[in-house]
């Protein structure tokens, strides 16, 4: 896995749009062989998200209503350090609860290389990149 292609995945993506998931990320920094994505990559990505560097900003852990998952948001300086958690209390009682739930969560999409939420027949679910991701991702690990 890219160490930190995660945030630059965050970086191009909440320019314009709201967050992105926990295997949304892990697949991403792992393209274009996301089929080598492990669930050890998530754990990673979220140790590395709660000891973000103060001047890359903080990282917003919610529930997006649309996706109808957990997203990660990029927040801007000033708001905080590290990874910030605004799950409810379904999640969990602790923020280490909520963070813990969201990774056992990711674990059925991560190991079956099922990083994207796609509507099918007006249901939300976990699908492979489509193109759309897998030029985004390209782009998005390009810039510096």
């Amino acid at each position: 896995m890219n160490n930190l292609a995660w945030l630059k995945l965050l970086r191009a993506h909440c320019k314009e749009k709201d967050g992105l998931s926990l295997p949304f990320l892990v697949g991403g920094a792992s393209y274009p062989t996301e089929a080598n994505a492990k669930i050890e990559d998530a754990a990673a990505v979220l140790e590395q998200m709660e000891s973000l560097d103060p001047a890359e900003g903080s990282v917003y852990l919610s529930v997006c209503a649309r996706l109808q998952v957990p997203v990660f948001t990029l927040l801007p300086k000033g708001y905080g350090t590290g990874l910030r958690v605004g799950l409810n209390d379904t999640w969990g009682n602790t923020d280490a609860e909520k963070i813990q739930k969201v990774l056992t969560e990711s674990k059925g999409p991560i190991a079956s290389a099922r990083f994207s939420r796609i509507q099918d027949n007006g249901i939300w679910c976990w699908a492979h990149f489509t193109d759309a991701d897998k030029a985004f991702i390209a782009s998005a690990l390009q810039e510096e």
